[in-house]
């Protein structure tokens, strides 16, 4: 123990006689620390921390294929190809469609424009996720007739509501009415940038409702879709 706090006064008197080397030296530890600390934390984030997702490895995102243009390859996907890939797939276990907009939101508090996505009922199974409080959508909410219904993010369930309960209290979106069933745990923010129309994730979520009688090769009232998610069978 002598030897060490010796040897550290030692060292302190040697920084001391030189403090433009000792001040090179400390900058140089600095800026070591500060960049390994945020390489790490972008591998964490990237490659070591897995998503919030019920087997994350088994999703992935399918686009269409833009042939022809110089634009972006990877094109938007219409509800009616969609409908007609799901028909006619082989090769996931499921399928799921969602587009982003941005809502008007109005009741309990200010109003504000949020950013949203209307989705298929099937969204948040295929995901493996489960509400802290409520539900998710279930098939029978994207029957015509059904009565609007959304899940929240657990960040405008905190911001705009209190972390109050809220299952069950009406909200309006763009002048429509809708039932709030289900609050989403914090750790899950679903937000895929790449494609996207809005600058920070949605909430709430709208599921799309599809008619019997539309046929699987119509276009439909809903015509750019971003991005689809697909779980990839075991």
């Amino acid at each position: 123990m002598q030897t060490l706090l010796q040897d550290l006064r030692y060292g302190a008197r040697v920084l001391l006689k030189t403090p433009a080397v000792t001040l090179i030296a400390i900058i140089a530890l600095t800026l070591g620390i500060g960049a390994n600390t945020a390489l790490f934390s972008v591998v964490n984030a990237v490659l070591l921390q897995s998503l919030p997702y019920a087997d994350g490895e088994r999703l992935a995102i399918v686009w269409e294929h833009r042939k022809t243009g110089k634009m972006n390859p990877q094109n938007v996907i219409n509800m009616g190809n969609f409908y007609d890939w799901k028909e006619q797939n082989t090769v996931f276990s499921d399928m799921a469609a969602f587009f982003d907009h941005n809502v008007n939101l109005t009741g309990d508090g200010e109003p504000e424009e949020v950013p949203s996505q209307l989705a298929t009922p099937n969204l948040f199974s295929l995901l493996g996720v489960n509400p802290i409080q409520g539900r998710t959508f279930v098939p029978e909410d994207g029957a015509t007739g059904q009565p609007g219904v959304v899940v929240i993010s657990y960040n405008l369930w905190q911001r705009r509501f209190g972390g109050q309960p809220v299952v069950g209290r009406k909200i309006t979106l763009n002048n429509a009415q809708a039932e709030i069933v289900g609050v989403l745990p914090p750790e899950v923010g679903w937000y895929v940038q790449k494609g996207s129309r809005l600058q920070r994730p949605p909430s709430p979520w709208r599921r799309v409702q599809r008619s019997p009688r539309t046929p699987a090769r119509s276009p439909g009232p809903s015509s750019t879709i971003p991005v689809r998610w697909c779980r990839a069978p075991r």
